[in-house]
């Protein structure tokens, strides 16, 4: 059950190898979807995390665009 698991999965086998006596199988596939499930929604929320610094980043302008013109500048 465990052989085919990627790296992510690291912490799930250990915990699993370590169990003394080893989990059932219902045990041990109950804490694989939890596994997945929390995977799956850390990754979620570093994706939006990461979409909202790139839309800040891409709307925030520099100081200097945002300094009112000279007085004796001609506006048009």
């Amino acid at each position: 059950m465990i052989s085919g698991l990627t790296e992510a999965y690291a912490g799930f086998v250990t915990y699993i190898q370590q169990h003394d006596p080893l989990p059932t199988f219902a045990a041990a596939k109950s804490r694989l979807e939890l596994e997945e499930s929390t995977i799956l929604q850390r990754a979620a929320r570093d994706s939006s995390s990461s979409t909202s610094a790139a839309l800040m980043a891409k709307t925030n302008t520099p100081a200097s665009d945002n300094l009112p013109a000279p007085a004796n500048s001609t506006q048009i």
